[in-house]
């Protein structure tokens, strides 16, 4: 009989990509979670991902890129996630 070592795969949240993935659409209930539990609002029952990017009014204003952006879907109210 072999003896198998189990490996273990972690995934880094400072990791930009790890970070995306843990938080991202496809584990949105990890999001709410965290949303709900930093705003202390359990009220939170879903949120749509936004494009990351905001385009200012004109051209002087630029534009920002962010992580992750998202909106609660019953208020509309957004949500900037930054890792740093």
């Amino acid at each position: 009989m072999r003896n198998m070592e189990q490996s273990s795969v972690f995934a880094d949240p400072r990791r930009d990509a790890d970070f995306k993935v843990l938080l991202g659409e496809r584990n949105k209930e990890n999001m709410l979670n965290l949303l709900r539990a930093i705003l202390s609002d359990n009220s939170i029952s879903d949120i749509e991902y936004l494009d990351k990017e905001e385009h200012g009014l004109c051209v002087e204003d630029g534009e920002s890129t962010f992580d992750m952006l998202c909106s609660r879907t019953d208020t509309n109210e957004k949500f900037i996630v930054e890792m740093q």
